[in-house]
């Protein structure tokens, strides 16, 4: 039983882990982007709109991951 709770514990770090380190690939993103994020605003571009932008490529991100996830887990 013991073996079980270290598995949960340890698959539960991973997820952790993971998920950290997608919120820090889509940071570096964004923060490569910020001159043409300005420019974008500056241009004339509602921020909603530039928003939507990069949270689409984030979430593109998040995507490829979870489908070559699922697909290395079958």
């Amino acid at each position: 039983m013991a073996g079980n709770l270290s598995d949960e514990i340890h698959q539960t770090r991973h997820f952790e882990l993971t998920a950290d380190q997608k919120a820090g690939v889509i940071s570096y993103v964004v923060g490569q982007r910020t001159h043409e994020i300005g420019i974008r605003l500056a241009l004339g571009a509602q921020q909603e709109n530039v928003l939507r932008l990069v949270l689409w490529q984030g979430a593109k991100i998040v995507l490829v991951g979870v489908t070559v996830g699922i697909v290395a887990a079958l």
